[in-house]
């Protein structure tokens, strides 16, 4: 049975300004690409939410790739899959805020 998937705020606004700078220095094709990858991943966490490892020294929080440029940063609470934040992968990791 899949999980509950809860998105944040901040993965909402993340998710929305990659997807807003794809169409914007891309295509419409590029960013309906990343919106596919992004919740053909999100399915594949509801249903094996173990399936992304943890991140550095956060145990209770995953790493999902969802292309070379993105990754999905998550928590399993219960039996709720809540998705952190949407991370541009050039970005620097110290950037992240993952304490919410």
């Amino acid at each position: 049975m899949a999980s509950k998937i809860v998105w944040s705020t901040q993965a909402e606004e993340t998710f929305d300004k990659i997807t807003d700078n794809l169409l914007e220095k891309w295509s419409e094709a590029i960013a309906v690409k990343f919106v596919q990858q992004a919740f053909k991943n999100i399915d594949k966490i509801a249903l094996f939410p173990f399936s992304s490892p943890a991140f550095n020294d956060y145990p209770d929080i995953r790493r999902c790739i969802i292309n070379k440029h993105v990754s999905l940063f998550y928590r399993i609470k219960d039996d709720n899959i809540e998705l952190i934040t949407f991370h541009e992968n050039r970005r620097n990791l110290d950037e992240l805020k993952l304490d919410e």
